[in-house]
């Protein structure tokens, strides 16, 4: 069999996408997933968008598919920036995205 991150073993695949285009990535995550649910372990499929949403670049594929969590970046965009601005945490936002958009209910939000 081909290994190719020799002896490493993975848990999951995080996709930070922050430049390029929006395409596929939904596509992909269906085709890790179709691998990493017929496995004897649990394996983690997450993203890391920027805080605005949606997310440019993989706010398409987050509202198609199953992510079990994501990590919202906060430090590029906004939040850190203005962190004494309360109107740059969107935190409600992307609760409600969990709550009524995402494909897993059970998703986790990080920050």
């Amino acid at each position: 069999s081909t290994r190719p991150f020799g002896t490493a073993v993975l848990d999951g695949i995080d996709l930070d996408i922050e430049s390029g285009n929006s395409k596929y990535y939904d596509s992909f995550i269906n085709q890790l997933r179709s691998h990493t649910d017929a496995a004897s372990k649990t394996y983690y499929l997450t993203a890391a968008p920027q805080c605005p949403y949606p997310d440019e670049f993989v706010g398409e594929a987050l509202n198609a598919v199953a992510f079990d969590a994501v990590y919202v970046q906060y430090n590029n965009y906004c939040g850190l920036n203005n962190y004494d601005n309360s109107n740059d945490w969107n935190f409600a936002t992307w609760d409600k995205w969990a709550k009524n958009t995402a494909v897993n209910k059970d998703v986790k939000i990080y920050i």
